[in-house]
């Protein structure tokens, strides 16, 4: 599976024409050999002067991406935003947990049936929310991650080695740890060419790039 992360306000431009042209890019070149879903940040509060995604922007990029054959998240990082994910129409094919440990505890507020994807920033971190959250059995994903942006790849092989086969939350420039790796659940996030943003950086994937793996 490979969850293309979509950002929040900033790289949308918090604008539907816009995330229109996201979609439909990545439609133009998706052969659909992978599984692909597409996942978005919601939250309530500003975190360091980050506006939010808008609702509305959210629902129409949800139905849009049905359209075009997408399932859609999204990474939650408060308490309202999920519950406004689990409120909404469409129940989601996972929720995504980012990599921070204060946010953990809104793995115990998901229903059970509804799996779980958690990034971890170390295998401390792995080792917690495996002990503490095992109840979950197969409906918990954990995601290998470096919470820098961009990361350095040599620091995901020394942290995580042979793990990264199953797992990485991607924030390295290109393609490098897919390539190698096949994890069978890939993390990245996804911009167009004129994207701006802090989420539409080096380590994050355009359409372009993408087709070397699709």
């Amino acid at each position: 599976m490979i969850v293309l992360d979509f950002g929040s306000a900033e790289t949308s431009k918090n604008d539907v024409a816009y995330v229109h042209r996201m979609i439909d890019e990545l439609a133009a070149v998706d052969t659909m050999r992978e599984r692909i879903v597409i996942k978005w940040q919601l939250f309530s509060s500003v975190p360091s002067g980050v506006p939010p995604l808008k609702r509305e922007v959210f629902e129409e990029a949800e139905w849009y991406a049905y359209l075009k054959g997408y399932q859609t998240t999204a990474s939650v990082f408060d308490e309202a935003s999920l519950e406004y994910l689990l409120s909404y129409d469409i129940e989601p094919v996972f929720v995504k947990i980012a990599a921070r440990p204060h946010l953990y505890s809104l793995i115990e507020e998901i229903p059970e049936h509804i799996p779980v994807f958690v990034s971890v920033p170390n295998l401390a971190e792995r080792e917690y929310v495996w002990e503490n959250y095992a109840h979950r059995k197969g409906r918990l994903i954990i995601f290998h991650c470096i919470a820098e942006y961009p990361a350095d790849p040599t620091v995901y092989e020394t942290m995580y080695g042979r793990n990264l086969s199953y797992s990485i939350s991607d924030h390295t420039p290109g393609l490098y740890l897919y390539q190698k790796y096949q994890p069978w659940y890939w993390e990245k996030h996804y911009k167009l060419a004129d994207s701006t943003g802090r989420d539409a950086g080096s380590f994050a994937i355009t359409p372009e790039e993408l087709k070397a793996i699709l």
